[in-house]
């Protein structure tokens, strides 16, 4: 076999960068976080230093299993919605004086909200019963949010009326248009008008 496989137990040598040179290392089972911090990656194989312990390698048999966490980390929420609700969220960042880039700002600000402080359930309502909502699925939003999934699916337990990755986009969409464009002064128009001014 060409490529060469370790097994927990196998000794061999790397540098380390706290001993400051080469060391010896075993191979040993380990949770090691992601270097943003953002996830831990449950028991990979990795070359521990002897000296200190710390990990100094990670086999080439371990990457594709941190690859698989970090690509979990970066699944987007993908959603199909009418052509005119991508239009009020044009609207939106027309209003916040920036490009359509912006939007995916936008719709991160109202996920990291409602996350923090609940889905306000009487808006999602009267968003529901709004004949905007509704429509031809013409257009798709992809947006990029660390741990998607899980964030989806405490939003849609908060929600009753939230169901999927689609019904929470075109919330977003109706409750930025109702905060940024209907509204002069709102807390979100505030927030969202100083995130635009540190964007640029």
């Amino acid at each position: 076999m060409k490529t060469k496989i370790y097994r927990e137990g196998d000794i061999g040598a790397a540098l380390c960068d706290k001993c400051k040179g080469r060391v010896s290392t075993t191979y040993v089972r380990r949770d090691v976080p992601l270097s943003d911090g953002s996830d831990v990656v449950k028991a990979i194989l990795v070359a521990a230093c002897d000296g200190c312990g710390q990990v100094v390698m990670m086999p080439h048999q371990s990457v594709h299993r941190v690859q698989k966490v970090v690509q979990k980390q970066r699944m987007p929420i993908e959603a199909r919605v009418p052509m005119h609700l991508k239009d009020m969220m044009a609207m939106v960042v027309s209003e916040l004086h920036q490009t359509e880039a912006f939007e995916q700002q936008v719709y991160r600000y109202y996920i990291h909200r409602w996350s923090e402080q609940g889905v306000p359930s009487g808006r999602v309502k009267k968003y529901r019963n709004d004949p905007l909502f509704f429509g031809k699925a013409d257009t798709r939003v992809s947006l990029k949010i660390a741990n998607a999934d899980v964030v989806v699916g405490l939003l849609c337990k908060q929600a009753e009326l939230i169901n999927t990755s689609t019904d929470l986009v075109k919330t977003i969409a109706l409750a930025a248009f109702d905060d940024v464009v209907e509204k002069a002064n709102s807390q979100a128009k505030k927030a969202l008008s100083a995130l635009a001014a540190a964007y640029n």
